[in-house]
């Protein structure tokens, strides 16, 4: 993970695309389907140690 997170400092990044890859498919789901989410994520918690970046760059563009 610590890489991943060195790795969001550049736009160009595989780290910074997979995050803006995933933001996209959370926006589009916020519209569509919440409930996917919802339990996508209860889903997730249960299987892995999921851990928040320290600065989240994508955050307003998923709410929008």
């Amino acid at each position: 993970m610590p890489e991943y997170v060195e790795q969001l400092a550049s736009p160009k990044s595989v780290a910074s695309k997979h995050l803006s890859a995933m933001a996209s498919g959370i926006k589009k789901h916020i519209k569509s389907d919440s409930a996917f989410l919802k339990s996508n994520y209860e889903i997730d918690t249960g299987y892995f140690e999921l851990r928040k970046l320290p600065a989240q760059p994508l955050k307003k563009e998923v709410q929008k």
